[in-house]
C-alpha cells in the first residue's frame, strides 16, 4: 500500500521478491525500488520488524504500539 504495489505476490522461496525480503530485508528492496526516499525511516523500520519471515523473529502487538512511529497517536 506503502508503494502501490505489493511487496511480495507469494510468500514462498521460489518466489524471487520474496526471496530477496527474506535475504536482504524490507528496507533494501524499498530502497531498490526507488521508493526509500518517500517512505519515513521510522515506517521503514517497523516494517522490517513486523515482516520478518521467521514468525519467532516478528515484533509483538506491543513492541508495535511503542514504535516511534506511533507515538503521536497512542495513548
Amino acid at each position: 500500500m506503502l508503494t502501490g504495489s505489493p511487496l511480495v505476490s507469494l510468500a514462498s522461496p521460489s518466489e524471487k521478491a520474496f526471496t530477496a525480503v527474506e535475504r536482504h530485508g524490507v528496507g533494501a528492496v524499498i530502497d531498490v525500488w526507488g521508493h526509500s526516499d518517500r517512505i519515513s525511516r521510522d515506517t521503514i523500520s517497523v516494517l522490517e520488524k513486523m515482516l520478518q519471515t521467521d514468525p519467532r523473529r516478528r515484533i509483538r502487538l506491543d513492541q508495535v504500539l511503542a514504535h516511534p512511529l506511533f507515538s503521536t497517536i497512542v495513548e
